[in-house]
C-alpha cells in the first residue's frame, strides 16, 4: 500500500501558500526535469479555467456536457517538469471571441499508437447551442481535423481502436438519464473516411445512465466506467465491452465491499482507468458524491487476485473512498502510467486542499504530480493556481493493441439488417442471494407436480425519458425503477436454462419469474444484444468468481450451447439452445405500448373532444363521456373492482378501501399522484393478522404487496416457511380470474389479461406515470 506518511498532503499552509506552490519553489535544480529518460519527453493535459482568485467555480467538473468552463484548453509541457515549456494547443480555435466569456473550451486528450497526433473533444464557443465535436491533430497542435458535427448532440471521450476506428462517447441517443435528468451518454464507434470524419458511426452501449471513460485495453476490448443505477443500486463499476458491441460485462466494482482503513465503502465508484505495463489497471476511487470528482488512486491485480478483492488504494486513507465523510488532506483524479527508463510511475492530478464536513470554503486547485506506484516519492510536475490541472498523458509511442474479431453472428446481423439477437442463461438458480432478494427453490414443487420455482423469464425495456425543455421527465411516483415497459416472456427449462430472442441495441432487463407470473428476482442492471448476437451468461447470477467459466462455453452453429468450463467432469449440454429459443416479443401475453397507472391529460383531451358544451364545473366521473381511458390501471380497477370499492359502498363492500377516481384527478400535475394511487402506496393502508399496517403496493414488487395477496386470494411467499401473515377477506377476489380444472389461475390466459398487467405493474416497482408534459 506504500508509505502513508510518506503520501500526506498537508493541505493550506499558514499564509494562504499551498503546498504545491511551496514545493514548486523548493525544488532542487536536479528535480526540474523529472522523466530523465525514456521515450517520454513531453506530455499533454487539461487546463480548466475553474480557479483562481475570486473565481467562485472551483468544481474541476470533466466529461459533463452540461457543466463546463469557457477558456479551458489543452496545453502541452515540454521536458516534463516545473521550468517545461508550457504551450496552449486549443486557444486558436476556443477563444475566437472578444469577451471570455464567450470562449469555448477543450478536453479528453488521447495519444494516437504512433505518438504523433491527439484525439480530443472540443466546443468552439460557450454557448449551449454549440456542441461538443471530436477532433485531432498533430501534437504540437497544427493540421486539425474535425471528425464530428452532428449538430444536435455532443461528442466527447475519444479513443483510438487498433484497426482505425474511434470509440467515444455521445448523447445522440437523445435521452436524460435516471437520476440527475441530464443528456444521456452512451458508447459509439465509428470508421475514418474522407478527410479522416468519422463515418458509419453506431451505438455500442445501451445504458440509460452514463457510460464514460472508454479506453482500449491490450487485449482489443473496449474498457470503460458506467454509472449503474437500475433501482437501488447506485454505483460506478468498471465494465468491458467487445468493439462489436458484444458481451459487454461488468469487470470490478459491481458487488465488492472492500474495507478501506476500516471502513467499508458503499460508494464503489470507479473512473479514469488505465492499464499498467504489469497487466494490472490504476484507477481513480472515489465516493459517489465527491466533492470536485476527486478521491483516492487505487491499483486492481485482476489477474492474479480475485475479483472481489480489495483495490490497492495507494493514496493517503484520508482520501475521499469510502462512505466515512472524513476529512481529506487532499484529493486525487485522472492516473496516467508513465515510463522512466525501466521504471513506470504515475501522473496524477492532486489537489491539495482540505475537503469535507465541517471544512469552510472548500476549494479545489489540482496540480500535476508523478509518483511511484506505490504512492511514495510524489514530486511536483506543474501547479498553477489559476487552473484546475489534470488528465495529462504521456506523448510517446505505445504498444498498439490486439484487434479484436468481429463476431461472425453479429456481422452477419448488421449486414442483414437483423433487428433482434439471442440471450442464453445457463442456469437461473445459480446466484447469490446477497442483494435483499431470494435465490429459486430448485426443488420447489408446483402445482402440476413439476420440480422447479423458476417457470417464466420477463423482459422489460426501458423507456427513455426525453428532453422536454425545462422539464426534464414526469413523475413515476414511488417506484426506484425507471420507465419501463414489458416486451414478452419465455420459458425456463426444467434444467434451469432459458434461450430467448429478444430486441437488438435496446437497454433490457429481465425478470425470472414463478408459475403464477410473479416476479422471483430482478436483475439490477442494464443489458442488451446487438444485431445477431448469442449472448451467453452463466447465472442470474452467482459468485463473481464462476465469471471465468463462460470462456467454457460453446455455441454451435445450429445453435446448441456445451459448457467445459472449470470443473465439470464432462461436457454438459444444456436444454436451452439458440436453435430453440422463444421469441419474446411473440409471446401472447407481450406488449406494444407502456403501462400507466393513471394519465389525466389523456383523460383530460377525452372530455374535452367528448363533449365541448357541457358545464365542467359539474363533470361526473361516471359518466359515459368518461369512458374513453386508454390501456391504464385505474381503467382496470374501475372495470373490476369500483363496483365494491366506490366512495359509496367502501364502507360496507369493500373493507373501507375507495378505488373510485375523484374530480381532481383529471387535473395535470408533474408532481401530484392520483389519489387512488396515493392510497394504495399509503403506509397504514393494509392491516395483516398481526394487526400491523403496511401499504397494498410496495415498490419490491407483486409477492411482496398485499393487493396481490388479495387478487390471489393467498399469500404469495417467498420461501416454504414464510410466515403467513395474509388477512383472509371476506370476498375471495380470485373469484374474478379464470380458472383450470385443479383450481389454477393461468395468468397468461387471455381471460386473465388484467390479473398479469396488476401483477407486471407491481413488479416495475408501482410507477405512475409515463408521462413526460401535459399532452
Amino acid at each position: 500500500m506504500g508509505n502513508k506518511s510518506s503520501m500526506k498532503a498537508g493541505g493550506i499552509l499558514s499564509g494562504g501558500l499551498t503546498l504545491s506552490l511551496l514545493l514548486t519553489a523548493c525544488l532542487d535544480p536536479a528535480d526540474e526535469i523529472l522523466i530523465k529518460s525514456g521515450e517520454a519527453s513531453r506530455i499533454i493535459f487539461v487546463r480548466e479555467n475553474s480557479a483562481g482568485e475570486g473565481v467562485n467555480r472551483n468544481n474541476a467538473m470533466g466529461n459533463n456536457t452540461d457543466e463546463f468552463y469557457a477558456g479551458t484548453d489543452l496545453f502541452s509541457l515540454s521536458p516534463i517538469g516545473p521550468t517545461g515549456k508550457l504551450v496552449n494547443l486549443t486557444a486558436k480555435w476556443t477563444r475566437l471571441s472578444d469577451n471570455p466569456d464567450r470562449w469555448g473550451a477543450a478536453q479528453d486528450p488521447e495519444v494516437s499508437f504512433d505518438g504523433e497526433h491527439i484525439l480530443f473533444s472540443m466546443k468552439t464557443s460557450s454557448d449551449r447551442a454549440v456542441h461538443w465535436h471530436l477532433y485531432e491533430m498533430d501534437v504540437n497542435g497544427d493540421n486539425l481535423v474535425q471528425l464530428t458535427s452532428d449538430p444536435n448532440s455532443d461528442d466527447m471521450d475519444p479513443a483510438y481502436l487498433p484497426d482505425g476506428r474511434v470509440v467515444f462517447t455521445s448523447t445522440r441517443s437523445h435521452q436524460v438519464d435516471e437520476y440527475e435528468r441530464r443528456s444521456v451518454s452512451n458508447l459509439y464507434i465509428g470508421t475514418r473516411g474522407d478527410g479522416g470524419k468519422l463515418g458509419d458511426i453506431r451505438q455500442l452501449s445501451f445504458n440509460q445512465s452514463h457510460d464514460f471513460n472508454p479506453w482500449v485495453h491490450s487485449s482489443g476490448l473496449i474498457y470503460f466506467s458506467r454509472w449503474d443505477h437500475l433501482g437501488s443500486p447506485n454505483k460506478v463499476p468498471l465494465f468491458t465491452i467487445h468493439p462489436d458491441g458484444t458481451k459487454q460485462f461488468v469487470l470490478y466494482g459491481a458487488d465488492e465491499t472492500f474495507q478501506g482503513n476500516g471502513n467499508g465503502s458503499g460508494s464503489r465508484t470507479f473512473m479514469e482507468a488505465r492499464e499498467l505495463s504489469d497487466g494490472g489497471i490504476v484507477t481513480s476511487l472515489m465516493e459517489r458524491t465527491s466533492r470536485f470528482e476527486g478521491g483516492a488512486i487505487a491499483i486492481l491485480d485482476l489477474g492474479g487476485k480475485p475479483i472481489t478483492a480489495p483495490p490497492d488504494v495507494v493514496t493517503p486513507s484520508e482520501s475521499p473512498y469510502n462512505t466515512t465523510r472524513n476529512i481529506s488532506d487532499a484529493i486525487y483524479k485522472t492516473p496516467y502510467p508513465i515510463r522512466d527508463g525501466v521504471k513506470e510511475r504515475l501522473l496524477v492530478a492532486m489537489s491539495p486542499h482540505e475537503t469535507g464536513p465541517n471544512v469552510e470554503n472548500e476549494v479545489a486547485n489540482y496540480d500535476l504530480y508523478v509518483m511511484d506506484k506505490d504512492g511514495g516519492n510524489r514530486k511536483l510536475v506543474f501547479a498553477s493556481s489559476q487552473t484546475n490541472d489534470y488528465d495529462p498523458i504521456v506523448v510517446a509511442p505505445r504498444a498498439v493493441p490486439k484487434t479484436a474479431a468481429t463476431d461472425p453472428f453479429v456481422a452477419k446481423g448488421i449486414a442483414s439488417g437483423a433487428v433482434t439477437g439471442g440471450f442464453f442463461d445457463a442456469d437461473v438458480y445459480s446466484r447469490m442471494d446477497n442483494d435483499g432478494q431470494m435465490k429459486p427453490d430448485r426443488d420447489w414443487t408446483n402445482h402440476d407436480g413439476s420440480k422447479g420455482q423458476a417457470k417464466f423469464v420477463r423482459f422489460l425495456d426501458a423507456v427513455s425519458m426525453p428532453r422536454d425543455g425545462n422539464m426534464r421527465g414526469g413523475s413515476l411516483g414511488e417506484t426506484e425503477f425507471e420507465k419501463q415497459r414489458v416486451i414478452g416472456y419465455g420459458p425456463v427449462q426444467s434444467d434451469g436454462s432459458f434461450a430467448l430472442e429478444v430486441p437488438a441495441n435496446r437497454s433490457l432487463h429481465l425478470q425470472v419469474l414463478d408459475e403464477d407470473g410473479v416476479m422471483l428476482v430482478n436483475q439490477l442492471q442494464w443489458v442488451h444484444v446487438m444485431q445477431g448476437e448469442r449472448r451467453v451468461c452463466t447465472g442470474c447470477h452467482g459468485p463473481r468468481e464462476s465469471d471465468k467459466s463462460i470462456f467454457g462455453f460453446s455455441v454451435a452453429e445450429d445453435g446448441a450451447v456445451t459448457s467445459e468450463a472449470e470443473g465439470m467432469e464432462a461436457t454438459k449440454s444444456y436444454i436451452a439452445s439458440f436453435a430453440n429459443a422463444a421469441k419474446v416479443t411473440e409471446h401472447r401475453a407481450a406488449k406494444t405500448d407502456t403501462l400507466d397507472f393513471f394519465n389525466p391529460a389523456q383523460i383530460q383531451r377525452a372530455i374535452d373532444s367528448a363533449n365541448t358544451v357541457r358545464d365542467k364545473k359539474t363533470w361526473d366521473p361516471s359518466s359515459g363521456d368518461y369512458a374513453f381511458k386508454g390501456k391504464t390501471l385505474q381503467a382496470i380497477l374501475d372495470q373490476q373492482c369500483v363496483s365494491c370499492h366506490s366512495s359509496g359502498e367502501a364502507v360496507t363492500k369493500g373493507g373501507g378501501l375507495v378505488l373510485e377516481e375523484i374530480r381532481s384527478d383529471s387535473i395535470w400535475s408533474r408532481e401530484r399522484v392520483s389519489s387512488v394511487y396515493d392510497r394504495l402506496m399509503r403506509e397504514d393502508g393494509y392491516r395483516d393478522t398481526k394487526g400491523n399496517r403496511q401499504p397494498y403496493v410496495t415498490s419490491r414488487g407483486a409477492r411482496r404487496s398485499p393487493l396481490a395477496w388479495v387478487l390471489f386470494n393467498r399469500q404469495l411467499v417467498f420461501k416454504k416457511n414464510d410466515e403467513k401473515v395474509f388477512r383472509i377477506p371476506s370476498y375471495d377476489h380470485s373469484g374474478l380470474w379464470e380458472k383450470d380444472s385443479s383450481g389454477f389461475i393461468d395468468t397468461f390466459a387471455p381471460a386473465n389479461e388484467d390479473l398479469l398487467t396488476l401483477i407486471e405493474w407491481m413488479d416495475m416497482g408501482a410507477q405512475f406515470s409515463n408521462s413526460v408534459g401535459k399532452y
